[in-house]
């Protein structure tokens, strides 16, 4: 008997602070699915929308650590995602007290068990799912796997991520590939690429013009508020930033209060784990209820059970009282929000919010962020969850199995445009409360791309740095010179160079899986006349990422939000965290073992496929400090002075991820318009980020005075 033909398909999972969610993608035809959890009872828990899997641990050592969609409301549920840390935060002090104290062990144990048990019951669903219920369902294989994260999470967390997945997916079975690939996708990243996955989307935020628009996503999640400008290319202007905070956070400050309260009365007994879950479920329909811009007071019942029926009670929170609940979990958020919104207007005339996320469902936040748009002339922000009501909590997932799909080799890559470049910088003395700082040359020039490659020829100085960057999609849809140093990913930095003028060029060599960046590099002397020694040629493996969608480096080290770095001998580790004094008196290269040891991190996942330009490695745990944070200049956004030099306040590692501050001089540009780059382009459309009414001085300036160097 002949097997079912089963199609191929990518499974994104999104593992949130209250609930877990997943969505199939079919590879062929693209067309997504969402899994929902048949057993789910929304009447439960308001959190999330039916369908869902709940993530709740309960770990009070009584019964069972998870119950799935059995809600036991006798006991106190625990959020699950907080234990893919080391030093989880729950929120909940006498959790939190387990975890450290002497019952330390134990509660581990019941957290492996109930995360584990969690697990299991997802993937026993997703299993069925791709089984087919009926004869007429479609077969489906599982040969992907994406996974969302939060901002903040490091290789531990994302490790521990992968790991639990891997144990509970059967080793043997026709529905999921063996040792199928898993990658990783940024949470706001995932939610971006479910957006621009949507034609109709992309025309109500983006109607056409030759102007470029500069996106600022803004997800409002559980835990995080994370955001990040993203262009309908997908690549990725500026670090995620995050702030603590969120829907969770409030229901805490509210369930605190409550408990508080109810001690106040002296005729009423404790709040019970189901008196409180009582009052926040409440809470949850209440905030939901909301349609104007205030806080309003909140009126919370609970039932306390009799011998014959029960009495009900109620916890008043006050409009002060409810306000202070909200403003402790959303003020930080909200203010990081209007701070990147007001940034983003620095640096482009066009600029488009979009907002999602569970808290960004709040008409308190949406009307925050109303405001501080209209007061930086900017269109009211684009509620995603408004347009996609029916499914906006699958948002995150189905943009995870959207970006694995569209990983695509290097080669592709630069046939769509990407184009790499040589950055100059050096350790700038300044008259700060900082003292030191490191200073980028802006004015980058093209040494690599899909045409060919070009020498390039600089003097360093005793304290130069010398690092890759790559621009995704420059050369699209005509050829340029200069690279838009806003729009570049750092992509590793080279050995420090002695004093004296050097040549460097790059190449690619090899093919498929093992397609390598070469760097040539050449020594000049004092004259520059002639390369009196050539340097060991390093050869850099790359992959590309289609989180960022850019070509990194693939590599097993992790660079804890430092950046890359390539030695003399090849090795690629993880940038110092500082420079030592030393180092800056006498212009040396920072030694290794000053760096600290050197940061493993799991690679990306293996390479799926062979062909033209191979497939290689997933976005998997992505280098974190290749980009660096979007800091406007300090220009109004209709100035005509061009930005010259970028200085990364505080950051002293090599691929800085730190405040970008832009010194500017007093150049007049030559176009009618500011010289403003709008960092992100429609490249849908065959737009290019630097639109043809703003032009940029093609000026740098390499003083003495500025950088604590000088020339022959």
């Amino acid at each position: 008997m002949l097997k079912p033909i089963r199609q191929a398909v990518i499974l994104g999972l999104d593992w949130g602070s209250s609930s877990i969610r997943a969505s199939i993608l079919t590879r062929d035809t693209r067309h997504p699915e969402n899994v929902y959890n048949e057993d789910s009872i929304p009447a439960h828990d308001e959190h999330y929308q039916k369908g869902a899997f709940n993530a709740a641990l309960y770990l009070d050592g009584i019964g069972k650590v998870y119950t799935g969609e059995a809600i036991d409301e006798d006991r106190e549920p625990v959020p699950s995602k907080p234990f893919f840390s080391q030093s989880p935060q729950t929120g909940i002090n006498a959790i939190d007290a387990l975890l450290n104290g002497l019952r330390a062990d134990a509660t581990w144990a019941l957290v492996h068990e109930g995360m584990e048990e969690i697990a299991k019951t997802v993937f026993k669903s997703i299993g069925g799912f791709c089984n087919g219920n009926n004869e007429l369902d479609e077969l489906y294989c599982i040969d992907e796997i994406g996974l969302s994260y939060p901002a903040h999470w490091r290789l531990g967390e994302r490790t521990k991520y992968e790991e639990l997945l891997r144990k509970v997916i059967p080793k043997e079975s026709a529905w999921v590939k063996p040792d199928v690939d898993i990658s990783f996708h940024v949470e706001s990243l995932a939610s971006a690429h479910r957006l621009f996955s949507s034609p109709r989307l992309i025309g109500k935020i983006m109607p056409p013009s030759k102007t470029p628009v500069l996106v600022v996503f803004l997800d409002f999640g559980g835990y995080t508020m994370k955001s990040n400008a993203n262009d309908l290319s997908y690549h990725r202007v500026g670090e995620t930033f995050s702030a603590f905070g969120g829907t969770q956070l409030w229901e805490q400050q509210v369930g605190i209060f409550c408990r508080k309260y109810v001690e106040a009365e002296t005729n009423r007994p404790k709040l019970s784990p189901r008196q409180r879950a009582e009052c926040l479920e409440m809470f949850h329909r209440e905030i939901k209820k909301f349609e104007t811009s205030e806080i309003e007071p909140m009126h919370l019942t609970y039932r306390i059970p009799l011998k014959e029926g029960h009495l009900s009670y109620s916890v008043c929170l006050p409009k002060h009282s409810a306000e202070n609940c909200f403003w402790n979990a959303l003020a930080g958020p909200i203010k990081l929000a209007e701070k990147k919104i007001a940034e983003a207007v620095t640096l482009s005339s066009r600029v488009k919010v979009v907002l999602s996320g569970g808290s960004g469902k709040n008409t308190v936040v949406q009307a925050r962020l109303r405001s501080a748009c209209e007061r930086l002339g900017v269109s009211h922000p684009y509620c995603m969850n408004q347009k996609l009501a029916k499914e906006d909590s699958w948002n995150i997932s189905r943009g995870a199995a959207i970006a694995t799909a569209n990983t695509i080799s290097v080669h592709e890559s630069m046939a769509n445009g990407a184009a790499f470049g040589f950055q100059r910088g050096g350790y700038a003395t300044l008259n700060s409360p900082e003292g030191l700082r490191s200073s980028w040359e802006e004015e980058i020039e093209v040494s690599l791309d899909l045409n060919g490659s070009r020498s390039w020829k600089r003097w360093c100085g005793d304290t130069t740095r010398i690092k890759i960057i790559c621009d995704p999609f420059l050369q699209l849809p005509d050829r340029k010179t200069h690279l838009r140093f806003s729009s570049c990913c750092d992509v590793v930095e080279l050995p420090q160079p002695s004093k004296g003028y050097w040549e460097f060029e790059l190449r690619f060599a090899g093919d498929g899986d093992d397609l390598r960046l070469v760097v040539e590099r050449g020594y000049m002397g004092h004259t520059g006349r002639k390369i009196f020694r050539h340097m060991p040629t390093l050869e850099l493996p790359l992959y590309y990422d289609p989180s960022s969608c850019c070509c990194l480096i693939k590599t097993d080290v992790d660079d804890e939000g430092y950046g890359l770095l390539v030695t003399e001998t090849g090795e690629i580790v993880a940038c110092p965290r500082e420079p030592t004094r030393n180092h800056l008196e006498r212009g040396g290269r920072p030694r290794l073992g000053e760096s600290g040891n050197i940061r493993k991190r799991k690679r990306m996942a293996p390479a799926r496929r062979g062909g033209v330009g191979g497939r290689q490695g997933k976005a998997g745990v992505k280098p974190t400090g290749h980009l660096p944070e979007l800091k406007p200049p300090n220009y109004l956004p209709k100035s005509t002075r061009a930005p010259v030099i970028s200085q990364f306040n505080g950051s002293t590692d090599g691929l800085p991820s730190a405040h970008l501050v832009r010194e500017t001089r007093s150049m007049e540009s030559s176009r009618r318009e500011n010289s403003v780059i709008p960092v992100v382009s429609d490249t849908v459309v065959g737009r290019q980020a630097l639109s043809p009414e703003c032009g940029v001085t093609n000026h740098s300036f390499w003083e003495q005075a500025t950088v604590a160097e000088s020339g022959p």
